[in-house]
C-alpha cells in the first residue's frame, strides 16, 4: 500500500528514490525497484516530466542486472509499462537468459524472471505494433 502510496507522488518521490538507491541494502533496494515499477503505470507515469520518465526508464533498465531476482522482476515489471528498443532487448535478453529458478514443492523447476520477463515481453511487443 505504501509504495502504491509513493508512487503517485511523482517528481519527488522518484528524486527521493533515486538519491537512496546507490547505498541502499539489497532489501530496500528491491523495495526502491518495485516502487519504480509502480511509478511506470500509466496512472503514476503522467505525473511525471519526460526528462523523469527518462531517468525512470535509465533506472528500470539499470534494474534488470540487479542480483537480487525479485529486484529483477520488479524491473521488468516496470518497463513493460514503458515501451522502447531499449526495454524490449533487455527484457528479451532476460526472457531467455536469466538463471534465477525455484524448485515447487511438487518438484517442477519454475523461471520467475523469465516468466516475469516473458510476460513483459508480450506487452512490450503489443504496444509496438
Amino acid at each position: 500500500m505504501a509504495i502504491t502510496v509513493m508512487a503517485g507522488f511523482g517528481e519527488a518521490a522518484l528524486s527521493e528514490a533515486l538519491n537512496v538507491l546507490p547505498s541502499a541494502d539489497i532489501q530496500t533496494r528491491h523495495s526502491l525497484f518495485r516502487l519504480f515499477s509502480r511509478m511506470a503505470e500509466p496512472r503514476n507515469v503522467v505525473n511525471l516530466t519526460a526528462e523523469s520518465r527518462s531517468s525512470l526508464l535509465s533506472v528500470l533498465l539499470a534494474g534488470v542486472n540487479e542480483s537480487n531476482p525479485f529486484s529483477r522482476v520488479a524491473a521488468v515489471q516496470g518497463l513493460a509499462h514503458l515501451p522502447s528498443l531499449a526495454a524490449i532487448e533487455a527484457v528479451g535478453r532476460l526472457a531467455t537468459e536469466d538463471s534465477f529458478n525455484v524448485v515447487t514443492p511438487a518438484g517442477t523447476v519454475r523461471f520467475p524472471v523469465r516468466e516475469a520477463a516473458v510476460k513483459a515481453l508480450l506487452s512490450l511487443t503489443k504496444t509496438q505494433n
